[in-house]
């Protein structure tokens, strides 16, 4: 039995399709607890399992590229805060402009 370390190119898509189906889950159940006052999505509790399943895909993605970069002695724990900090603040601030923006109108 051999053990790869690596994705294949369907599956890193498939699994961020279902990372992609799960943030959209999570965005669903959540406005439609603000602006319904009962939904189906509210009675299968849909957004706490796509939360779940968000965490779970991400960890195991973030698992993996540290295994896969394991073996190069220049990556450390310093490139993974740097690597981490990046994939998050890439997208965390201009989303955080976006909503002073729309907050200051």
């Amino acid at each position: 039995m051999s053990t790869s370390r690596t994705l294949t190119e369907a599956q890193s898509v498939y699994l961020d399709f279902l990372r992609a189906l799960a943030a959209w889950a999570v965005l669903l159940g959540h406005a439609s607890m603000v602006f319904s006052q009962y939904t189906l999505l509210e009675d299968l509790n849909i957004a706490s399992i796509a939360v779940l399943v968000f965490f779970l895909l991400s960890g195991f993605l973030i698992s993996l590229s540290v295994v896969q970069k394991w073996s190069d002695t220049r990556y450390d724990f310093l490139n993974y805060l740097i690597d981490r900090f990046c994939r998050v603040f890439c997208a965390y601030i201009p989303a955080l402009v976006l909503i002073l923006a729309a907050d200051y109108y």
